[in-house]
């Protein structure tokens, strides 16, 4: 069973020693994550050198700002430091944390915050198709192949044009279950897909029994201001391959939709 407190309620000294307060504290978390995919780097059969490469030069790039960046040495209580690294670059962001949530041992589990700064951001490159095809060695057709097949999601559309942030590594064989979040609304989209205003994440996942299908499950809108009728209930649905990829490509291409990873 959980339970969720405001932090006024909750004793901070538990949760502080978990989280990021100082700048020193965030300085060597950093370094510690470098050294760590430095490590990784050297066994890790999944991810390509290439992928490796421009990782951790932008850890690199984003440890320097960090520490030629003015931050608090000591921030006051349930006030933390948190980074980010996905496909986009790497974020260091100041929250405010405003309720927890803990377990039956009265221990943390997740928490809320009400207030969120950006301070330090150091944004990947953006390649373009032939760009990425050569840093990977495969022909161009095969990477826009990849993209209108749902295999290269973190593309981005741009006129008629694609780009790809270098920290994309080739996707492995098989399916991998994915991720899309938005804030509505979502402007111009398909009569057909326009339900999707209803929700604000979907989870892409293959169908264990018959891997011809697809599940996507959509999560709703969580605001009483809205009009919504069913935005306490999640929605799934089940598609073909071609449904799938067709409703994932909107996702890929539209501005406002990202897709959710994390390194």
């Amino acid at each position: 069973m959980r339970t969720s407190y405001r932090t006024e309620d909750y004793d901070f000294t538990s949760f502080k020693s978990s989280h990021l307060t100082t700048k020193e504290g965030l300085q060597k978390s950093v370094v510690r994550r470098i050294e760590r995919y430095k490590q990784e780097a050297n066994k890790d059969n999944m991810h390509s050198a290439a992928f490796y490469y421009v990782l951790l030069t932008l850890l690199e790039r984003f440890r320097e700002n960090v520490e030629t960046t003015r931050l608090l040495d000591y921030l006051p209580d349930w006030w933390i430091y948190t980074y980010d690294v996905n496909h986009s670059g790497a974020a260091l962001t100041l929250e405010h944390v405003s309720e927890v949530t803990v377990d039956e041992n009265n221990d943390w589990c997740s928490w809320v915050s009400d207030s969120r700064f950006l301070l330090v951001e150091v944004k990947t490159k953006l390649l373009t198709v032939e760009q990425f095809s050569q840093m990977h060695g495969v022909e161009q057709v095969t990477v826009r192949q990849w993209i209108r097949r749902g295999k290269l999601r973190t593309a981005i559309k741009q006129g008629n044009e694609w780009r790809i942030p270098s920290l994309t590594d080739l996707r492995p064989r098989g399916y991998e279950t994915a991720q899309y979040t938005w804030r509505g609304p979502l402007p111009d989209l398909p009569e057909e897909y326009e339900y999707i205003n209803n929700y604000c994440l979907a989870t892409f996942i293959q169908d264990r029994e018959n891997k011809t299908l697809y599940k996507i499950l959509f999560v709703p809108v969580d605001d009483t201001k809205t009009n919504i009728t069913n935005r306490h209930k999640p929605y799934e649905l089940l598609c073909t391959n071609k449904e799938k990829e067709k409703l994932e490509m909107l996702m890929i291409s539209h501005p406002l939709i990202q897709y959710v990873d994390s390194y």
